[in-house]
């Protein structure tokens, strides 16, 4: 049976599951309107206190996380996170009347089999503002379709190479799809392997600033999931990876 809980002045915390996906959401409650959700799929305990929470909050965005049964061994992952998602999004809305809720936008993050994410999200690109992915096979863009190549991503990477074997990921799937022009991007961590880190503090400011470029300031969720801006590589800056010498690269405006 779902739980929901009024968290602090109007906070809402709600978990259920279905099939064998546990969803929890967050909706803070100082936001009339949800403009978006912070995504998590697999390995991710929500915490309507930590660092996704309370960045959501300063934009008016909730937060989801799925976690799967046995997620290494699962079959039809991606189909089977979506409809948990999108059933829990429908009692939310119910449970709180925030219309928004059923057809609201998402930004996804995740580390390593958290790139789940981003099957789980694509089913709809038209309502995916960015994914953020600490990994680095999990996006090919010979296998997505027209579509995702207008979602922006950024991929987090540990610069030491480990038996994940995360960094073949840069010139296989990162490279290919730069020189097609999509508007992917890179992050390389220093003195980690394949960890998560400080990926977050990238994530966070890449996210940031890919809402405010996509999302209309205006846009009002309850009327269904408004149109969002395009973003192409010539809107933002470049980092050269072969001028990189004592961890810094070149940066500068496309």
């Amino acid at each position: 049976a779902s739980v929901a809980v009024p968290l602090g002045a109007a906070d809402f915390l709600y978990s259920n599951k279905f099939d064998n996906v546990v969803v929890e959401v967050f909706v803070p409650g100082n936001t009339p309107v949800v403009r978006g959700m912070i995504v998590h799929a697999a390995n991710y305990a929500l915490k309507p206190g930590d660092r996704w929470a309370e960045f959501g909050r300063s934009i008016g965005f909730g937060h989801v996380a799925l976690n799967m049964d046995n997620v290494r061994s699962a079959g039809n992952r991606g189909p089977r996170l979506r409809a948990a998602l999108d059933q829990a999004l429908k009692e939310c809305a119910e449970q709180t009347g925030r219309k928004e809720l059923r057809h609201v936008l998402f930004a996804g993050t995740g580390h390593s089999a958290g790139g789940l994410v981003t099957p789980t999200l694509l089913a709809t690109p038209d309502r995916v503002i960015t994914l953020t992915i600490d990994c680095g096979w999990v996006s090919d863009f010979r296998k997505l379709k027209p579509a995702d190549k207008l979602v922006p991503q950024l991929f987090t990477l540990g610069a030491i190479p480990d038996a994940f074997k995360m960094l073949p990921g840069i010139e296989s799937n990162f490279v290919p799809a730069r020189a097609e022009a999509w508007p992917w991007a890179l992050g390389v961590q220093h003195g980690c392997a394949h960890d998560y880190g400080n990926s977050a503090v990238l994530q966070i400011a890449w996210m940031h600033g890919i809402i405010a470029a996509r999302l209309p300031a205006d846009a009002d969720t309850r009327a269904g999931a408004p149109r969002l801006h395009t973003v192409k590589l010539e809107d933002g800056w470049l980092g050269d990876i072969g001028s990189v010498s004592n961890q810094w690269a070149n940066v500068a405006p496309w």
